[in-house]
């Protein structure tokens, strides 16, 4: 048997224009090699072929032809454990992944997958957020939805904050007009333009409030965004 460096050696020798070998005929190793080295082209038929031999390598057969394989997406099969380790390759284009979201998220999402979804700079639409947002924990939802403002309404951030009242305890209630307050960071500045964009809120001021800190037991200088909650009529 020909080692696997001799292998992909005397590959880069060979010049076959129409590779017609069963890959039954090869161990697995090999045919690793030859798909990172782009030696067969990827098709839907040579696809199921290697699903069916050595399904391990799947993810690897579609990595190293991403333009090829988004071409004919709804013609492969997909599965939840396919779909987590492709997401979390870091050789996987982001254009990739989005077209795998779109296409495949609805259906086959998983905690791993929306976890990932909050560190990758994708569009997100309203089907792919709802389907993250089951998914997640407090902390991960909180991040979903600032990474989200531009796609969410009043009626929408109603039910975020309902789902992350312990961050939010005065943002849920809409039945009558009050303050609340966030601390001023960059994220809640950015959340409450967003906010008075679309009438949550009809105003928001930063001032500098003096609050008590229980570990130094002292009054602490700290900036805070003052919002006005929009009451809605019921």
């Amino acid at each position: 048997a020909v080692n696997e460096s001799v292998f992909e050696m005397l590959l880069h020798k060979l010049k076959l224009q129409n590779f017609d070998i069963q890959l039954d005929d090869i161990s697995k190793a090999n045919v690793e090699i030859m798909i990172k080295n782009k030696f067969f082209p990827f098709s839907i038929e040579r696809y199921n072929e290697i699903k069916n031999l050595y399904p391990e390598l799947c993810r690897e057969f579609i990595l190293y032809n991403q333009n090829e394989y988004t071409a004919v997406i709804t013609n492969i099969p997909m599965e939840k454990s396919l779909l987590e380790k492709l997401i979390l390759s870091p050789l996987l284009h982001l254009d990739t992944a989005e077209k795998l979201l779109k296409t495949y998220g609805k259906i086959y999402m998983t905690s791993t997958v929306a976890e990932k979804l909050l560190d990758l700079n994708v569009s997100i639409d309203m089907m792919l957020f709802d389907t993250a947002w089951k998914y997640l924990d407090e902390k991960g939802k909180n991040k979903l939805m600032l990474k989200s403002l531009s796609i969410l309404d009043a009626d929408r951030f109603e039910i975020c904050f309902l789902d992350l009242s312990k961050l939010y305890p005065k943002f849920c209630d809409r039945s009558k007009k009050h303050n609340a307050e966030l601390v001023n960071t960059d994220e809640n500045r950015k959340l409450v333009r967003r906010l008075k964009e679309v009438s949550y809120i009809t105003s928001f001021t930063i001032q500098v409030k003096e609050i008590y800190d229980p570990v130094t037991e002292t009054n602490q200088k700290r900036e805070v965004i003052t919002c006005w909650i929009k009451m809605v009529k019921g």
